[in-house]
């Protein structure tokens, strides 16, 4: 995504709470992302779902190579 976008984009991510305020340093405010927000809970299972997909494609072609 690109810069552009996302800063177009990122009022909207705070009216749906999918980024909050966390803490203010000067004038800028700094933000995190919700991690209770139903969305993120679900993005964060997709994430764990590939990743462990990806760590078992990796084991297999480990195993393929150490019978060859």
């Amino acid at each position: 995504m690109s810069k552009q976008t996302f800063y177009k984009n990122f009022k909207d991510l705070g009216e749906l709470e999918i980024v909050k305020p966390s803490r203010n340093i000067g004038r800028a405010t700094m933000y995190r992302i919700n991690t209770e927000h139903p969305l993120i809970k679900k993005l964060n299972e997709i994430v764990n779902e590939v990743s462990l997909q990806i760590a078992e494609h990796e084991v297999e072609k480990t195993r393929v190579s150490a019978k060859t």
